[in-house]
């Protein structure tokens, strides 16, 4: 099956709009971005819903200051994306009472929606967080 350029980029472009979204906050862009089961399980075992990080979010509990991505990949099945990134993070945490830096790899599915692409889950393979 040959794949457009377009159809490698859009998941990638889906996962930029995800980290603009959380790097300013808002909400409307984040719901958008993900699909209503959207499930993050961190590096504990630990789920999070879209409702929890939307809230979490929305409160100021968790605040990202800056996400640089320093690789990401993507392979597409069938209107599933699922891509690997490594990144670094910094912002602050209401589990932690100093501002955090992270250096994380996460993987990640979208699927294809009529909108677009959509994020599914996030899961941490590796994550290190220093206090700043």
């Amino acid at each position: 099956m040959h794949l457009s350029r377009r159809d490698r980029l859009e998941p990638l472009a889906t996962e930029r709009q995800f980290f603009r979204a959380l790097l300013e906050a808002k909400l409307e862009s984040l719901d958008q971005v993900l699909v209503d089961d959207f499930l993050r399980i961190d590096v504990s075992g630990s789920e999070i819903s879209k409702p929890a990080l939307l809230g979490a979010v929305g409160s100021g509990q968790l605040k990202f200051e800056a996400i640089e991505v320093v690789e990401s990949r993507v392979r597409l099945y069938s209107g599933t994306a699922m891509s690997t990134d490594a990144r670094k993070c910094g912002g602050v945490s209401a589990k932690h009472s100093a501002p955090l830096t992270a250096e994380t790899s996460i993987s990640a599915s979208s699927s294809r929606t009529a909108g677009g692409w959509s994020q599914r889950k996030r899961v941490p393979r590796k994550l290190t967080i220093r206090n700043s």
